[in-house]
């Protein structure tokens, strides 16, 4: 878990969730608000977007640190589900996110589990 930046615009160079680790070759600008959300009854959210990918990710939660940890699941779960993808399994605009993410991408870091041996 990484600690989130606080409100107005921002530069990410890296992402984190789970055992996954991604670095950028240049930061990519980012936004993040707090405000009252109508789809939320008014009441107060976190929000963390990116509109510097063609179609951007955003992520609107109650609790800040909740708001950015989906923030960099997303950035992974696109990197997992199209970057990692043969594209023939993709429709053309995945290919062209694929393509925008691999140009991005510096290094991906996925840590492997640690596996309790039992000598008994």
């Amino acid at each position: 878990m990484t600690t989130p930046p606080e409100e107005g615009e921002f530069q990410c160079n890296e992402f984190h969730y789970d055992k996954t680790h991604i670095s950028l070759k240049e930061p990519l600008k980012c936004l993040c608000t707090r405000g009252p959300s109508t789809e939320h009854k008014g009441k107060d959210v976190w929000t963390y977007e990116c509109t510097a990918i063609s179609g951007s990710w955003i992520s609107v939660e109650y609790d800040q640190q909740e708001a950015w940890d989906v923030f960099n699941e997303e950035f992974i779960f696109m990197w997992e589900e199209y970057a990692c993808e043969s594209d023939d399994k993709l429709a053309p605009d995945a290919i062209k996110l694929k393509q925008l993410l691999l140009n991005l991408i510096d290094m991906v870091i996925v840590e492997e589990e640690e596996q309790d041996v039992d000598f008994d």
